[in-house]
């Protein structure tokens, strides 16, 4: 029996180094293969946010050609109003949401809103007077109307 265990002693010694040699090219292995997908995620990643900042100057350039065109649209209402008889456009500014109508008014030289308001229902040119009045409450001193 002690010589079956010589043997025996040897072939696990060889298993053992075998064991740890390929262990440490196992290893190697893994932290090669690991370091090439982390780079292609950094590279996916990386040009994932190319794109989304892309889409983000797409959007943005959108968002102020609307703005631009809310501006002009929302002037040109204002030159409307501006432009109407004083009873009309009280009657029109009386129908229409409050924020609206509060926001035309704001933008109508002083005696063309002061007409307007003069001609309409007291009720509703006090609950646009008011609203005129907490918005420039609100402002920020230094801010223009």
């Amino acid at each position: 029996m002690a010589e079956d265990a010589a043997p025996l002693a040897d072939e696990t010694a060889a298993i053992q180094e075998f064991c740890l040699d390929f262990a440490d090219k196992a290893a190697e292995a893994r932290t090669a293969w690991l370091a090439a997908n982390l780079d292609k995620l950094r590279d996916d990643v990386t040009a994932k946010i190319g794109e989304l900042e892309k889409k983000r100057l797409e959007v943005q350039g959108w968002v102020e050609t609307q703005r631009a065109m809310l501006l002009a649209a929302n002037q040109g209402l204002v030159n409307i109003y501006a432009k109407m008889d004083a009873e009309a456009a009280a009657i029109q500014l009386g129908e229409i949401d409050v924020k609206t109508a509060v926001s035309i008014l704001r933008q109508l030289k002083p005696r063309d809103a002061s007409a307007i308001l003069t001609v309409m229902e007291p009720a509703k040119a006090a609950v646009l007077v008011k609203a005129i009045a907490a918005a420039l409450q609100d402002q920020k001193p230094g801010q223009g109307t």
